[in-house]
């Protein structure tokens, strides 16, 4: 299995956990920033990070963010 198809199957069983009404969200949200080289889609799921802020891209100092939100 190529480590592609992995990943890929990772990400869709957490966003099936995180989101079950709408597990498309993260699955979308991850597909639009690995496009690129290097991209990536940061989880934080620490319990005193606000909601908003959860789903980030872009996280380092030198960068401005970029931050999913889901809507209901």
């Amino acid at each position: 299995m190529s480590r592609e198809i992995l990943v890929t199957s990772k990400i869709f069983h957490l966003s099936r956990q995180l989101y079950p009404e709408n597990p498309k969200f993260i699955q979308e949200s991850y597909n639009d920033r690995t496009e690129k080289p290097h991209g990536y889609l940061f989880i934080d799921l620490k319990q005193y990070t606000p909601d908003i802020y959860r789903y980030r891209t872009e996280i380092f100092p030198t960068t401005t963010s970029i931050i999913f939100t889901y809507r209901r």
